[in-house]
């Protein structure tokens, strides 16, 4: 996967619909997602997820409302990972068990 934006606002990963398609990713559904511009139906779509050591598969929803990567909270917290805005990068979270 390319670079990504980081947007823990946002519970799922979102990947635009060439890039999905350019990578072969089966549509397995749709999604009703609530945007800045009200509600939409989007695909949903698993991919392969890796970020320096760690290597996920995760949920993703395919939009064109942006063009780019937008990495949700969900997909960091599969991988483990946790946002530092203050130093821009992502940390390695403790996962808990329970």
């Amino acid at each position: 996967m390319p670079d990504a934006i980081v947007d823990t606002g946002a519970s799922w990963t979102t990947i635009p619909t060439a890039m999905a398609d350019d990578l072969g990713l089966p549509v397995i559904g749709k999604q009703c997602v609530n945007t800045a511009n009200g509600t939409v139906e989007v695909e949903h779509r698993f991919a392969r997820v890796e970020y320096a050591d760690k290597v996920s598969v995760a949920d993703v929803l395919v939009s064109d409302g942006y063009p780019g990567v937008l990495l949700g909270a969900l997909t960091l917290e599969g991988m483990a990972l946790a946002d530092d805005p203050k130093n821009k990068r992502l940390v390695d979270l403790e996962l808990l068990l329970l």
